[in-house]
């Protein structure tokens, strides 16, 4: 992994969201919000420090909704690394579900 150099002002917000984009695999900065299993993974290749509170807060807002007061770069990261977390384990949960119950109708089908 390259490492990440600090920048300072609204570039700086601009840099980490991009920064998850391209870390996490999705196309477009839209995508991050809907995407919490690759965002949840790109996180952990991110060192808060690398990026100003400002950048954390702005980007902990636009994926989940998180506006908590942070006080750290860290606080915010872990913040956001929970959220996404519980998104993806429920994105799982969900796909599992329901390919399951596809495969109960495919074996009624089948015994048709």
């Amino acid at each position: 992994m390259v490492p990440l150099i600090p920048q300072t002002g609204d570039a700086e917000k601009a840099e980490l969201l991009e920064e998850m984009t391209r870390l996490s695999g999705c196309e477009f900065l839209s995508d991050l919000p809907r995407s919490p299993l690759r965002v949840h993974n790109a996180l952990k290749r991110i060192r808060a420090e690398h990026f100003s509170l400002a950048a954390w807060r702005e980007a902990a807002l636009y994926i989940a909704g998180l506006d908590l007061g942070f006080q750290t770069p860290e606080e915010a990261r872990r913040a956001l690394l929970e959220a996404t977390g519980r998104s993806a384990e429920r994105e799982r949960n969900f796909a599992f579900h329901d390919h399951r119950h596809d495969k109960i109708r495919l074996e009624q089908e089948l015994k048709r």
